[in-house]
C-alpha cells in the first residue's frame, strides 16, 4: 500500500510571497483538471479488513479518472472540509462487519440538522462522521455537496496487515461502483 497522505500534503501547499504557507484547493485533480468528486477513503489498515476504505481509495486513485480526487486517511478529521467545500460530490468509504453489511451498499449521506439549529460550530473532535463534516461545511462556507457512504464487508478487525479474501473481492466491487457513481456526475445522472 502506497503512503499518501505526506505526498499530497507537501505537493499541495506552496508559499505565499512573504513565505507564509499557502493551501491551493483547486490546482490539481486527475490530468490536471478541477476536481468536481472527491473519494474519501478510511480505516486503520493496521487492523487487517479496518483498513478497506483506504484500499477502495487508492484503487480510485489508481484508475485516474479525470476530475476525482481521492484521498486516503486514518480518520475523518474537520480539516478534510476544506476539500470537500471544493467539490459538487463526495463520496466516503468505510468497512463495515459482513454482519451489518452482507455486500458493498452505497446510500446517500446527508448533514446532521438539529431542531433549533444556530450558526454556531458543531461540537466536533479529533474523529468525525460523515454527516458532521457535511454540516460543519454547510456552516462554515455555505456549502454541502451531493454525498455518499460506501460500506464494505469486513470479516475481521485484528491486528495485521492484511485484507481478507471476502473483503478483498468486495475492495474490487467497491471501486467498480464508485466508478459508476462519479462517472454518472459526468453524464449528468445523479443516482448509483
Amino acid at each position: 500500500m502506497k503512503k499518501s497522505g505526506d505526498k499530497w500534503i507537501t505537493a499541495h501547499i506552496t508559499a505565499d510571497q512573504d513565505g507564509s504557507a499557502v493551501f491551493n484547493p483547486r490546482e490539481y485533480g486527475a490530468a490536471g483538471e478541477d476536481v468536481q468528486s472527491l473519494v474519501i477513503g478510511w480505516g486503520n489498515d493496521l487492523l487487517s479488513d479496518d483498513g478497506a476504505g483506504r484500499c477502495v481509495a487508492l484503487g480510485i486513485r489508481e484508475c485516474g479518472i479525470p476530475g476525482v480526487e481521492s484521498l486516503d486517511v486514518h480518520q475523518l478529521t474537520p480539516e478534510l472540509v476544506d476539500r470537500i467545500r471544493c467539490v459538487s460530490r463526495v463520496v466516503f468509504v468505510d468497512a463495515k462487519p459482513s454482519y451489518q453489511c452482507p455486500g458493498v451498499s452505497i446510500q446517500p449521506v446527508y448533514s446532521e440538522k438539529h431542531e433549533g439549529e444556530s450558526s454556531m460550530l458543531p461540537p466536533i473532535g479529533h474523529v468525525g462522521s460523515p454527516e458532521e463534516l457535511l454540516r460543519l461545511a454547510g456552516l462554515l462556507y455555505g456549502t454541502e455537496p451531493e454525498a455518499w457512504l460506501v460500506a464494505v464487508p469486513a470479516e475481521t478487525f485484528e491486528p495485521g496487515g492484511r485484507l481478507s479474501d471476502t473483503t478483498l473481492s468486495a475492495v474490487r466491487e467497491a471501486v467498480n461502483k464508485i466508478q459508476a457513481l462519479v462517472s454518472n456526475e459526468r453524464s449528468g445522472v445523479n443516482e448509483p
